[in-house]
């Protein structure tokens, strides 16, 4: 805020004096201190809800897991239940054909291969 002064101490910006700007900067400053003074009031509740939000997000996280855990679990059964349905299917295939080959025995009244 520096201007060039004219003759009787004003200033050629805006015609204030030197102590006019003076103090014109003084209440600005003033203005900036009360400002950063209720950010520094406000960090700790900043704070506060900081580790709050982190306290949910680990909870959360925690719970994801679980899920996690649940979903291969469920997974790996679902895979167990695809070769079971698999071992049934051929297990009744090998009943099937073992008793088509002993009706036709019945029926032939010989043994077939």
């Amino acid at each position: 805020m520096e201007g060039v002064l004219l003759a009787g101490g004003q200033a050629a910006s805006g015609g204030k004096t030197k102590e006019e700007l003076g103090a014109d900067l003084i209440q600005e400053l003033r203005g900036m201190q009360a400002q950063i003074m209720q950010t520094v009031a406000d960090l700790p509740d900043e704070a506060q809800e900081a580790e709050e939000e982190a306290a949910r997000l680990a909870k959360l996280a925690a719970e994801n897991q679980v899920l996690l855990k649940f979903t291969h679990q469920i997974e790996s059964i679902q895979g167990a239940q695809t070769e079971l349905v698999k071992k049934i299917k051929d297990q009744e295939e090998v009943l099937v054909n073992d008793a088509r080959r002993r009706v036709n025995v019945r029926v032939d009244g010989r043994e077939q291969p």
